[in-house]
């Protein structure tokens, strides 16, 4: 039986699937993957972060049971900034996306960069907890180690590098490295001259399910997968997620439950999104579709901070917080997690039942507030799906159907992103032409929740 790998690196953790050909998880493994903060800077170890992956793909090939491992994909949340010598070693610890070091300081770290060009350009808007602003920062505080770096990249392409020996990146996982002319697919001229830099200091960018190369001896060791194993180039994790929950028509809007909460629209019309705002991303470019995203960062973290104020910091709190909104008790009054963070007289006034209803409740209506913004600017759901943490609860999906009042898909729930990993290592392998090949070959599966 083949079968295959996909992982999912996230800002807080990492999840992995081994699937067969059909995209049937035969096992899942999580890890974490720690951040070491100091005031506004966010950093982690990029050679760690690559032994919690390998640990993690070690766990998976594990359950192969007799069947061979043809390919892995990676699907990441990318942005996360490495700056490496001669050898490939890093020069320090790789800069989180969530790092907030240069937090308005543009003008002093980026004098003269057209900032407001920076969206149309690279598909997303500057902001300045990304690699632009990493590199700014490197070149300016760190001049001497700045012109020491013969590589940088990002902490994906570093595992892909320790995973089969070459760099590679594809367009969806460079759109967060903001140095990518993302309608043209290769990088931007003008953004590389202005930090001095050369094509040959970045990764190769080839297409998203492309084979950048195979598991080497040493890799081999680390990860227990045999020599030989396809490693093939995936994307960005919301995309890939999309992929796996089959959100591939215009109109499909999948909801993303993660770190951050993204609302991701698939579109043909990249112009209309770029004016509207959004985060678009390359996703199925051959076929003339976007994926159009906004996010509320950060999100999770606020559903975390309110889930202890109401339930505190012991046992599993999102176990006892669905069985407290399955009570579906009326919270009697609107509420919202956005903000400055979540006091402990929120719930002031309410019972634990009608305060844990009241906290998903609260998401939803964050989520279809976003929602309604996206209509505003012309984009219609045809069609919502839900994947990520909350989507593992049986209430959540139901209470984002009937504060939407439209049905809501769940389809691998919170394994969306390595699933959709898995099945781009499966197109690389050849397994299936492209992604509706393989939907159009399945039946799907998905668990549907109805407004009541």
């Amino acid at each position: 039986m083949d079968l295959f790998i996909g992982l999912d690196l996230g800002t807080s953790g990492m999840k992995g699937v081994l699937t067969d050909s059909g995209l049937n998880v035969l096992k899942t493994a999580i890890a974490v993957s720690p951040l070491i903060q100091k005031d506004q800077q966010r950093e982690f170890d990029a050679d760690d972060f690559c032994e919690r992956a390998f640990g993690l793909i070690r766990e998976l090939a594990a359950g192969a049971a007799g069947g061979s491992i043809r390919a892995l994909s990676v699907a990441s949340a990318s942005g996360n900034t490495l700056f490496l010598d001669k050898d490939n070693r890093p020069m320090g610890n790789a800069i989180s996306w969530t790092d907030r070091r240069l937090e308005g300081l543009d003008d002093e770290y980026l004098p003269g960069f057209n900032l407001a060009g920076v969206h149309e350009k690279t598909g997303w808007p500057y902001i300045g907890m990304f690699p632009l602003a990493h590199i700014a920062w490197m070149k300016k505080e760190r001049p001497e180690a700045f012109k020491k770096s013969k590589t940088i990249a990002m902490s994906t392409e570093y595992l892909l590098l320790r995973l089969c020996g070459r760099w590679g990146t594809d367009p969806s996982t460079a759109t967060p490295f903001y140095l990518l002319d993302q309608e043209k697919g290769n990088y931007c001229e003008e953004y590389i001259r202005y930090f001095g830099l050369d094509e040959k200091n970045l990764p190769g960018v080839m297409p998203s399910k492309t084979v950048l190369g195979t598991i080497g001896m040493e890799a081999s060791g680390r990860t227990g997968l045999a020599p030989g194993v396809k490693v093939v180039l995936g994307s960005f994790d919301h995309p890939a997620c999309a992929r796996g929950m089959g959100a591939l028509k215009p109109g499909d809007l999948l909801i993303s439950c993660g770190t951050s909460w993204v609302g991701l629209f698939v579109s043909p019309d990249r112009e209309k999104a770029v004016r509207a705002g959004l985060l678009v991303d390359p996703y199925l470019r051959e076929k003339g579709l976007w994926a159009c995203m906004f996010a509320m960062t950060q999100y999770g973290e606020k559903i975390e901070d309110a889930v202890k104020t109401l339930i505190g910091d012991s046992g599993d709190r999102f176990d006892t917080l669905n069985r407290l909104a399955h009570k579906r008790a009326d919270s009697r009054r609107p509420l919202s997690l956005l903000g400055d963070g979540i006091q402990s007289t929120l719930w002031s006034g309410l019972t634990r039942e009608q305060a844990g209803y009241g906290i998903m409740l609260a998401a939803c209506t964050d989520a279809q507030n976003g929602i309604a913004e996206l209509k505003i600017k012309g984009f219609e759901p045809k069609r919502i799906l839900m994947a990520g943490g909350p989507a593992k609860s049986e209430v959540w999906p139901q209470v984002m159907a009937d504060t939407f009042k439209k049905d809501v898909y769940c389809l691998h729930r919170e394994f969306g992103g390595a699933v959709g990993a898995a099945l781009m290592a499966m197109i690389g392998d050849g397994k299936y032409k492209d992604e509706e090949d393989f939907f159009r070959n399945k039946e799907a599966g998905f668990m549907v929740y109805r407004p009541e």
